[in-house]
């Protein structure tokens, strides 16, 4: 709990991948999923720093900012 308050980490996972990638036609395990993978995570990246830019702005820094990668 110290470490997650200190960072204030999202926690934020990805479930059944493999289905959305079907869903979308493509396969992991050929590479086909290679494009999809990539726009699908920036995009997520994207949004988790949006959303830890707005946690700051309206509670300050995290306590441990300069000690996170």
């Amino acid at each position: 709990k110290r470490g997650a308050m200190g960072r204030r980490t999202l926690g934020i996972g990805v479930i059944n991948f493999a289905y959305y990638l079907a869903k979308h036609g493509v396969r992991y395990s050929d590479g086909s999923a290679n494009n999809l993978t990539h726009k699908t995570f920036e995009a997520i990246q994207y949004y988790l720093l949006k959303a830890s830019n707005e946690l700051a702005k309206e509670q300050g820094a995290c306590p441990w900012f300069n000690e996170t990668t």
